[in-house]
């Protein structure tokens, strides 16, 4: 018997070895929305020995494994997601028994919109129609999938791939942490955005409930597909809860294409300098990226904190861009 229940092969040995001997091919999926995660599928109550699983099916005749895993994703998740698949490796399946010789890996990626939790119906396939999944995303440093069976086999690979745009994404300063907000950050995103001293000098910001600041998101999330920048949920290195939000937003200034700096942090985390390191490090990703565009802090007047974080991270006093805006004039100041 071998060592391993599977052997590596490539693409089109795997192809090969499956039309000469006529075995079926499987196609497994490794879903990421943000770079450290991956969905996992567990069966519910009706089928509970069936473990944690990544989804997964057979390629149909005459379809390329790439396009059955889209397939495949579809209609085990409900997620119509347009691909291209990424093909991250090909085994050979050392059980003689299994109905599927032949696996080929491919990731996927989510929309930032994408929940973090649900449940489907499978809508196809002659095995697993009809069938309820629980499905949800897990780190990708510990998914929990069940072993055994393969579904971990390219994790390796995925995570590799995976670390350079974690690091892309991710900020990471002397006690903080900068990730993309994804919906598991709504109840801090509300709660940020009803806290009357964070919005004191912006009232125009508060938010009335959580489909408000589940539109926030979504914006936000946009922002990051169309520009790979945009705001984080900062938290501490050392505790998961959120405490503000830091990062830049592509827009106009009096005609002129800029960043704009947002910090707006809980109140409980004032005075410990966490707005200027945050927004420090949010300035210098926007002038790696783009540094044609100078960064721009919109000030109420009467804010003198938010104004000092300006200074602090580089920023001057430009007065004659001062304009109104939603909650009175701005006090701008920008990046030289």
């Amino acid at each position: 018997m071998p060592s391993r229940a599977s052997e590596p092969l490539s693409f089109d040995r795997a192809r090969e070895l499956a039309r000469r001997h006529g075995w079926r091919e499987k196609v497994l999926i490794y879903l990421t929305r943000r770079a450290d995660e991956v969905l996992v599928l567990e069966h519910t109550e009706s089928y509970p020995t069936a473990g944690v699983q990544v989804p997964a099916g057979g390629v149909d005749p005459g379809e390329a494994p790439a396009d059955a895993a889209i397939r495949e994703l579809l209609e085990e998740t409900g997620l119509r997601v347009p691909g291209p698949a990424r093909h991250l490796g090909s085994h050979l399946w050392h059980d003689e028994a299994a109905s599927s010789r032949i696996r080929h890996y491919y990731r996927l990626t989510a929309p930032l919109t994408t929940p973090d939790r649900w449940e489907h119906v499978v809508s196809a396939g002659e095995e697993d129609s009809g069938m309820l999944f629980r499905l949800s995303f897990r780190p990708l440093t510990d998914p929990g999938l069940t072993p055994g069976f393969g579904w971990d086999d390219e994790l390796g690979q995925l995570r590799a791939t995976a670390h350079d745009e974690v690091a892309e994404s991710s900020l990471v300063t002397e006690r903080l942490e900068l990730r993309v907000p994804t919906e598991s950050d709504i109840p801090a995103i509300l709660r940020v955005h009803q806290e009357d001293l964070a919005i004191m000098h912006n009232p125009g910001d508060r938010l009335a409930d959580e489909a408000q600041a589940r539109e926030l998101l979504a914006r936000w999330q946009r922002q990051w597909r169309d520009h790979r920048i945009g705001y984080w949920s900062v938290r501490r290195q050392d505790d998961p809860t959120v405490i503000g939000i830091c990062g830049v937003k592509a827009m106009t200034l009096g005609g002129r294409p800029i960043m704009n700096l947002l910090y707006r942090f809980d109140p409980s985390a004032w005075g410990k300098g966490y707005a200027t390191e945050a927004a420090r490090a949010a300035v210098a990703r926007s002038r790696a990226l783009y540094p044609e565009l100078p960064v721009v802090a919109r000030v109420r007047p009467a804010n003198h904190a938010s104004a000092n974080v300006a200074l602090r991270v580089g920023l001057s006093r430009a007065p004659d861009l001062d304009e109104p805006g939603e909650d009175g004039v701005d006090h701008i100041y920008l990046s030289s």
